[in-house]
């Protein structure tokens, strides 16, 4: 399945690894699902292990083993070549999106009941190609987010008319009422843990404290370390209680509204068949992530592991 590099010791099975050693292949298997290598710092941040030691004498052991290639200062399973290529140019293409992404979370930052916007997806995790959309992860106000879903729909019907929907596609929204992501494994871990927040640094710092548990998967990472952010200060949008009272009942009747849509869309005999984990909408929550990706994603990893255990005879599912 895999190939090797060639390197002064043959391909073994039953090799003796250090947890770290394991770790690293572990994170280089998850990234392998992309296709998308590593360079050493990038390892030791998405390790599943802590470790308050240089991981460099082991990176070094699992190339000589003919575990993991090297390429250009990048590790990954395998070949590295063609994707160190793929991957240099991914991050240039990211380069002009974050310009794009940043543009629009300022005119979308003036909009009512925006609490935090963030960017996720591959272009959080600097890579863009010509499959890629710009995702955005917004938190919106309170007893507000399906006033702000119906605004949002407006926007996207005008920029599909002017063919530029590619550029804005905010399909997660949550509101303070549930900060805390239900769905607790390694790639929602690496989805919060690498959310790029582009307005209200509160906002989004109360939504990292409410899932501190991707600690658990990432003990090494420090959400929001992506250079290039751009936080901004949340402007306050005051307005008497009887207004407030109307919005409440206003964001209730849209939400009953939206329910009936979605169950006829989803639930009828034409329906998707998407998990719950991809498609989540109540009061306060507003997910719609029907390509699936994570539990595909997920699936790979775990054949990944199982592959590379039985092939290489290092035990990686304990």
């Amino acid at each position: 399945m895999y190939a090797t590099l060639g390197t002064t010791l043959p391909v073994s099975t039953d090799v003796a690894l250090s947890p770290c050693a394991k770790a690293i292949i572990k994170t280089l298997l998850y990234y392998d699902v992309f296709q998308y290598p590593l360079q050493e710092h990038e390892i030791y941040t998405h390790m599943p292990v802590s470790s308050k030691i240089s991981i460099e004498e082991d990176l070094a052991y699992l190339v000589r083993c003919q575990l993991i290639g090297e390429q250009e200062g990048f590790y990954c399973i395998g070949d590295g070549k063609e994707k160190v290529s793929r991957r240099r140019k991914g991050n240039l293409e990211a380069e002009k999106y974050l310009h794009i992404a940043s543009k629009h979370a300022r005119w979308l930052s003036e909009l009512p009941f925006v609490d935090c916007i963030c960017i996720s997806g591959s272009l959080s995790k600097n890579y863009m190609d010509e499959k890629s959309d710009i995702d955005y992860f917004i938190i919106a106000d309170t007893n507000r987010l399906w006033i702000f879903r119906a605004i949002l729909s407006l926007i996207c019907k005008i920029l599909w008319v002017l063919r530029s929907q590619k550029y804005f596609c905010p399909n997660y929204i949550i509101t303070p009422y549930t900060l805390e992501i239900k769905d607790k494994n390694i790639y929602t871990a690496i989805e919060i843990a690498t959310l790029v927040p582009l307005y209200n640094a509160t906002g989004y710092a109360d939504f990292i404290q409410a899932n501190l548990w991707i600690k658990e998967y990432l003990p090494n990472l420090t959400p929001g370390y992506i250079s290039g952010q751009i936080q901004l200060l949340r402007k306050k949008k005051p307005g008497a209680a009887w207004v407030q009272e109307l919005l409440t009942t206003v964001d209730e009747n849209l939400y009953w509204l939206y329910k009936k849509h979605y169950q006829r869309k989803f639930e009828g005999p034409k329906g998707l068949n998407i998990a719950f984990s991809e498609l989540n909408f109540n009061k306060h929550i507003y997910k719609m992530h029907l390509a699936g990706h994570r539990n595909k994603i997920l699936d790979r990893y775990e054949e990944s592991l199982q592959t590379f255990t039985k092939q290489y005879g290092v035990d990686l599912l304990s």
